[in-house]
């Protein structure tokens, strides 16, 4: 189990955690440092499933809360294979943090892969961006909330990845999305 991120709400402090073969969110102690329970019971499949790899469900797991959502971002497709790369930023919300997440086409985040909204992708053909990916969200002073990732660039031949930042932006039915 790779690529954990933790949300705290109130008294509480979950963890998502897993990486192509299922995300499970389980609840920590309250200092932390271990698991409230037994991960065997207590554990709560978020996104995908469990089994062999599959490079249609998600990894790098970012949760945040925005009003009445927390909303799930991951990344799913080929992420280090330069331009070859497929890599890309999707996203599902729910009202409770354990989920169920489901994306703006009523698809849940739970099985063989396919499901969330596209945040942010490079298109094949664009020549100059590849394989965005493996990201985090931050809201500024300001309330303006941020998109980091990082993606393969013409600049060096996308010999390796950089540091992105976008921009998120929030549609009238409130999905995130980047310009660009």
């Amino acid at each position: 189990a790779i690529d954990p991120c933790i949300f705290v709400e109130d008294d509480a402090i979950y963890m998502a955690i897993g990486s192509f073969q299922g995300i499970d969110m389980i609840e920590l102690e309250a200092d932390g440092m271990s698991v409230k329970g037994d991960p065997k019971t207590t554990k709560v499949l978020i996104a995908g499933s469990y089994g062999g790899w599959n490079g249609a469900e998600t990894e790098g797991s970012y949760i945040i809360k925005k009003d009445d959502y927390y909303y799930y971002f991951g990344s799913m497709g080929t992420c280090c294979a330069g331009a070859d790369s497929t890599y890309k930023v999707v996203v599902a919300r729910s009202k409770s943090i354990t989920g169920p997440y489901i994306d703006d086409q009523r698809r849940t985040m739970v099985g063989d892969g396919g499901a969330g909204k596209v945040v942010c992708w490079a298109s094949a053909g664009n020549g100059n961006y590849y394989g965005p990916g493996h990201n985090s969200v931050f809201q500024d002073d300001a309330g303006d909330y941020w998109l980091f990732y990082h993606a393969f660039t013409k600049e060096d031949s996308f010999a390796r990845r950089h540091m992105m930042m976008d921009k998120l932006y929030w549609d009238d039915e409130g999905w995130p999305y980047v310009v660009g």
